[in-house]
Formats: C-alpha cells, sequence, structure tokens
C-alpha cells in the first residue's frame, strides 16, 4: 500500500508530465487559484471552483474517488507551495528594484508597485 504523500507525489508528475501543468505554467496562477482548485477537491460543499477554469476539469475532480480527489488537493497544493518557493527566489535574486516612493517594498518585482503606494517601480544601476 502507498503513503500518502508518494500518491500525492504520484499525481504531482502526473500533472507535469502527462498534462503539462509545470512550474511555467503554474506561475500564470498569482490569484490563488491553484489553492482555490485544493480546497475544492477538499470539500465541493464549501468552496468554489476556479471561476474561470474549465467546467470540463471540475467535472473530472467530482467523478473521482474521495482518495483520489484528495490526491489532486494534494498536488495543487505542492504546486502552489513550488510556484511561491519560485516567486521568492526571483524577488531575491532581483537586484536594486526599488518603488519610485524610494522604499524597497516586499513584492514589488513581482507587481510593480510597493503594495503601500500605487507609483510604477525603478530598476536603479
Amino acid at each position: 500500500m502507498k503513503t500518502g504523500i508518494e500518491l500525492i507525489a504520484e499525481e504531482r508528475e502526473e500533472q507535469i508530465v502527462k498534462h503539462g501543468w509545470d512550474l511555467k505554467n503554474d506561475q500564470d496562477y498569482g490569484r490563488e487559484e491553484l489553492i482555490k482548485a485544493a480546497l475544492f477537491c477538499i470539500d465541493q460543499t464549501r468552496f468554489e471552483w476556479p471561476y474561470y477554469w474549465t467546467e470540463e476539469f471540475r467535472q473530472k475532480i467530482l467523478s473521482k474517488t474521495r482518495i483520489d480527489q484528495l490526491k489532486v488537493a494534494g498536488a495543487l497544493i505542492a504546486a502552489e507551495i513550488d510556484r511561491l518557493s519560485s516567486y521568492q527566489m526571483t524577488v531575491e535574486t532581483t537586484p536594486n528594484t526599488i518603488c519610485v516612493c524610494g522604499n524597497d517594498h516586499p513584492l514589488v518585482a513581482e507587481f510593480g508597485k510597493c503594495g503601500k503606494c500605487t507609483e510604477q517601480t525603478v530598476d536603479l544601476p
């Protein structure tokens, strides 16, 4: 019998190899879509499917066994962890990016502003 972590790892591998949902693809999901989909897999009565994801995929999730739904949820959470880890590495390796307000705030590199103001970023020499 395989453990839960082994089943989740296999599901994540299938997402990447069979369906092409790799880290590059996952970078497009910056609005919690991976987590929303995972929560839907865990409890379809309390959580909604990401609104612009296909109905076909939603129905596929609904037709799965409970264990298979949880495997998908775990794999989606792993994908989000990888996406955030990759993002963190990008932020840490983006030198001299500050907001025009003069402050070096978190998330400047991703969003183009500091989060404390609405100004655009400036890349320093």
